[in-house]
């Protein structure tokens, strides 16, 4: 069985936040960063004025490193863009859509 990565599960990034009942993907994302100790990504997005932090778990190709240089570049855009950007890698000759495992 595979786990799809994509889109990471989002929860309010503060203390007492209640989850609001918004569509996840008209989210922007602000800030990608290595998880320090495990294999992937903490992504920030911004709804209704609201951070959301969400894991991204990544294995294989591209590497993490580079995907975490893909999703860098789309700051700024919308969850939903970056669900449909196409990532391709040396390593990789065929091209994966959406950076998500099990797609």
């Amino acid at each position: 069985m595979e786990i799809s990565s994509w889109p990471p599960r989002w929860v309010p990034s503060y203390d007492g936040a209640h989850a609001l009942a918004v569509d996840e993907e008209d989210g922007v994302l602000t800030w990608v960063e290595r998880m320090p100790n495990g294999p992937g990504l903490w992504l920030t997005m911004r709804i209704d004025g609201i951070a959301r932090r969400g894991p991204l778990l990544w294995s294989g190709e591209p590497s993490v490193t580079e995907l975490e240089r893909i999703l860098r570049q789309q700051i700024g855009r919308s969850i939903r863009h970056i669900g449909h950007v196409e990532i391709a890698s040396e390593a990789m000759p065929e091209r994966m859509t959406s950076p998500a495992l099990g797609s």
